[in-house]
């Protein structure tokens, strides 16, 4: 394996996206079908894990940090979700960050618990705040039914000792919620192979900072469903009801509404859309014809989310689609859910690349995102479209706010943005909210630029938008041969398998068979939890009685929390 590719794997196996035997198996499995590792990985992981990946791998190799930095960076923002959840204001968790960034630049590394002064809360409390993250409890999306899972390894699998749902370790702690006493959080559950509505629950297919995405099958229709993350919960408003798009034509409808447990998901059509996030990721700088109405359109999908009463959250390339790469009309997910004036702060970013890389400097003094803080964020976008990177260049994730927090003035304009679009994206940049356009007054002066002769640009070439995505919805879209690396950087890309290589290793088995296989399988519609992982009777019990669980051998047994349990024999009626 050459060094490039053993740094895939480390940043994995650092991000728990990999357990270290996993990463053996994969690697025999590059070998016995001939591909590269980055082919091998893109599909093992889903598709924002391997997004999350790629982008984090870049700063991984620039800044000669030990891959153990990434992880650590996500768990200052696990932390400061649950800092956010305990009233701590916004102001002073984003003042803490910026406290870390700053020593980051001298050298000297630390965290968000130790960087914050917290003895004052944690005598209200009675027990150190950093210890609420090591407490995790898992609730089975079936019953309702919460467990202690601190000891088992993230990505493994359990079988619930109530109703025999088989539940998955998450990977990725994302959309927590705290405990009634506060003293440990209750994680995200995966839905897949969850009966609804007489279908079962399909694939899960990625997560944006406000919910993760299902696909659904109901009466031959086929739906993308979004169970949204119980961060949330505290700025639904009271009731909620299906959103019809017949007037904002950029914003994708929901047309049902329920709940699982404690859980709200909601359903739109199923569309063949492309995520935003990912034709960014895959297609090269094309005309700035073409970016300048890709981002006239999503100031509008934004503008009409807004004049709806409605707040799109912090901005996120993930909650937006585009139909046609040549000709595209933006489309925004999730309008209907949050209302527009929202009461207290949102939650807390999760991931180091989603939201986090866009936020606008008003942010870190505690505001909401406004109609001038999408266009700062746009302005971010715009410049990535057009120069393949960040407009503030930011040497680390968190280094990004530290820079928003000290800078007077809009970052210096790349030199490859055309000379008529510069006024216009120092204006998006602005460190003052007051002297950004409005997102009409941005679209009308992209509609201008695009009406100056001097700056039209031939139309764009097509350009292959296969991935991740594409494979994980193959239920509707013919799987593509193979994913795409030519967005890489070179220094990322993949050193050819040598087939002369390939005598000595070619009869290598994988100890737990072939991941794509198992890939393939869990794609399948399952009628019943026994068919969930093709050996659900060799999987630990979750045991009701503690000392009951303590005989079982491995993995650990997982502790029932009787104060977090569920009182319900049965889920509450789902309204569809």
């Amino acid at each position: 394996m050459n060094p490039q590719e053993e740094k895939w794997l480390e940043l994995a196996i650092a991000l728990h996206l990999l357990t270290p035997q996993e990463a053996k198996n994969l690697q025999q499995l590059k070998i016995q079908q001939q591909k590269t590792l980055p082919e091998i990985l893109s599909n093992h992981l889903n598709w924002d894990q391997w997004v999350n990946l790629v982008t984090l791998l870049q700063d991984y190799l620039t800044t000669n940090s030990p891959p153990t930095y990434f992880f650590e960076k996500c768990q200052d923002l696990l932390f400061a979700q649950i800092l956010l959840l305990l009233g701590i204001p916004t102001s002073q968790i984003f003042q803490g960050l910026c406290q870390i960034a700053s020593a980051e630049q001298q050298g000297q590394f630390n965290s968000l618990s130790h960087s914050l002064n917290l003895k004052p809360f944690e005598e209200k409390l009675g027990f150190p705040v950093a210890d609420i993250p090591k407490k995790r409890i898992l609730p089975c999306p079936s019953c309702g039914s919460k467990y202690n899972v601190s000891k088992f390894t993230s990505g493994s699998k359990v079988k619930c000792k109530k109703c025999a749902f088989v539940l998955l370790i998450p990977r990725e702690i994302k959309g927590i919620k705290l405990s009634p006493k506060q003293d440990s959080i209750e994680l995200m559950p995966n839905f897949n192979h969850l009966p609804l509505q007489n279908s079962n629950i399909g694939p899960y297919l990625f997560s944006d900072e406000f919910s993760d995405k299902y696909q659904l099958k109901i009466n031959g229709k086929s739906y993308l469903l979004s169970i949204l993350h119980p961060t949330y919960n505290h700025l639904l408003p009271p009731s909620l009801s299906p959103f019809q798009t017949k007037e904002n034509q950029h914003l994708l409808p929901i047309e049902s509404i329920g709940k699982i447990n404690q859980f709200t998901y909601y359903l739109r059509p199923f569309q063949n859309l492309i995520p935003l996030a990912q034709y960014i990721r895959q297609t090269p700088p094309n005309s700035p014809n073409h970016v300048l109405t890709i981002i006239q359109q999503i100031s509008l999908a934004l503008q009409q989310s807004l004049q709806a009463g409605f707040s799109p959250g912090y901005f996120s390339p993930y909650q937006l689609y585009l139909d046609n790469p040549n000709s595209p009309t933006i489309f925004l997910d999730g309008a209907g859910i949050l209302p527009r004036n929202l009461s207290s702060p949102l939650p807390f970013p999760y991931r180091l690349t989603t939201s986090l890389p866009y936020l606008p400097p008003e942010t870190l003094s505690g505001t909401n995102p406004n109609e001038k803080s999408y266009t700062f964020s746009l302005g971010i976008l715009l410049t990535q479209m057009l120069c393949q990177k960040h407009p503030f260049s930011p040497s680390t994730p968190f280094h990004y706010l530290y820079q928003l927090q000290t800078a007077t003035s809009p970052p210096p304009i790349p030199k490859q943005v055309p000379p008529s679009l510069q006024p216009l994206l120092q204006q998006m940049l602005s460190t003052n909210p007051q002297q950004r356009p409005s997102l009409n007054e941005l679209q009308n002066q992209i509609q201008n630029i695009l009406q100056t002769p001097s700056t039209s640009s031939p139309k764009p070439s097509t350009h292959e938008t296969s991935s991740r995505w594409e494979e994980q919805t193959s239920e509707f879209n013919p799987p593509p041969s193979t994913p795409s690396l030519d967005d890489l950087p070179e220094e990322l890309r993949p050193t050819p398998v040598n087939k002369k290589d390939l005598g000595a290793t070619a009869g290598l088995t994988m100890m737990v068979g072939t991941l794509a296989q198992e890939y393939k399988e869990e794609e399948k519609p399952k009628s019943n939890w026994e068919e969930v992982g093709g050996s659900s009777s060799n999987l630990p019990a979750l045991d009701f009685d503690p000392a009951a669980a303590s005989t079982e051998s491995s993995p650990p047994p997982l502790d029932f929390d009787p104060a977090a349990a569920s009182t319900e024999s049965s889920p509450p009626p789902l309204d569809f």
